[in-house]
């Protein structure tokens, strides 16, 4: 009977190992973040002629404030991965849907690695966006 409690305790801890392992094997300290913030309106063939994009070197907890324009607009890293950034903004802003959500009350988004995140600002008229992606 010792033998089988013996070998489930080592079973357990090998388990915890590895999963401890796997966990820091996918961590990731820190990031670089591309954001450019430019902005849309409704009038035809209208374009921005000068976004602002800036890299930043982010850790879990940072906060990035939109600079372009003071729209209130704040971007907490939640996560890192090598595969990912995980982000959190302050109020809802619309992702990468077929148009612009009015309505979104999404406020959590993913920066998935060799793609781009489109989050706009949700408005019928006219809008900032942001658009990240991670730097490698």
């Amino acid at each position: 009977m010792k033998k089988v409690i013996i070998g489930i305790i080592i079973f357990v801890v090998a388990l915890l190992l590895v999963g401890l392992y796997i966990t820091l094997l996918n961590r990731k300290e820190e990031a670089t973040i591309k954001i450019t913030e430019t902005y849309w309106a409704g009038e035809k063939d209208f374009k921005d002629n000068d976004p602002l994009t800036m890299d930043y070197t982010v850790k879990k907890g940072d906060k990035i404030k939109a600079k372009r324009f003071d729209t209130g607009y704040v971007f907490t890293i939640e996560k890192i991965t090598k595969k990912a950034v995980y982000i959190k903004s302050n109020k809802p802003i619309s992702g990468n849907e077929e148009g612009i959500s009015l309505r979104t009350k999404q406020t959590k988004y993913v920066i998935e690695k060799g793609k781009k995140l489109e989050l706009t600002e949700p408005s019928m008229d006219a809008g900032n966006i942001y658009i990240f992606e991670i730097v490698e």
